[in-house]
């Protein structure tokens, strides 16, 4: 688990001082590891993620995580019963400070091979979401990456935005503002 809320904090607070609500996909993927295993996390975190970005105006988060819950064959009240449990927070938190530790601040994707003691890697990211096929060569090529113990870095300016229906909505968005201020601006 990597939390932007607890890397992000100013540094004289306390992670744990942090909202007790803070970070509730990532609780909630706690929960449902503890209960039903990696598995079962990479399958919330698959129905999570379309929610999250495959659709635009986005959805409210509670729904969307409850909603990815159940579409897996899992109780939806587990996101409630993680948010009500601190212990989710504090495991959040370690492993946060447990990747952040080992590899600095970098952001999200991180990736670890072999749990959070194997290698890790900041990425990769993509702008479109590539097939199953291709996929799973990206993957095997970053895993390969990843052990390679020579290799250090690899980066390219940004070519072109991420092509989801979330970040279409969010430059729609931005764009009726902008026309909006730019028309008020001329009365």
């Amino acid at each position: 688990m990597f939390s932007l809320e607890t890397v992000n904090r100013a540094e004289d607070v306390d992670p744990a001082e942090l909202e007790a609500t803070g970070s509730p996909s990532l609780r909630t993927a706690v929960a449902v590891a503890a209960r039903h295993g990696n598995d079962a996390v990479g399958a919330y975190y698959a129905a999570l993620g379309q929610r999250t970005f495959d659709v635009a105006p986005p959805t409210d988060q509670p729904v969307a995580i409850k909603e990815s819950l159940e579409e897996i064959g899992l109780d939806p009240a587990i996101y409630d019963e993680a948010l009500a449990d601190p212990e989710t927070w504090t495991a959040v938190v370690a492993s946060t400070e447990h990747v952040a530790g080992r590899i600095g601040k970098l952001g999200v994707p991180t990736i670890a091979l072999d749990g959070e003691d194997g290698p890790m890697i900041f990425g990769p990211v993509v702008s479109e979401l590539p097939s199953d096929d291709e996929s799973v060569e990206l993957w095997q090529h970053t895993a390969w990456l990843l052990r390679n113990d020579n290799f250090w870095e690899l980066k390219r300016s940004n070519r072109r935005p991420p092509d989801l229906a979330l970040t279409r909505w969010y430059r729609e968005q931005r764009a009726a503002r902008a026309a909006a201020e730019a028309s008020t601006d001329k009365a």
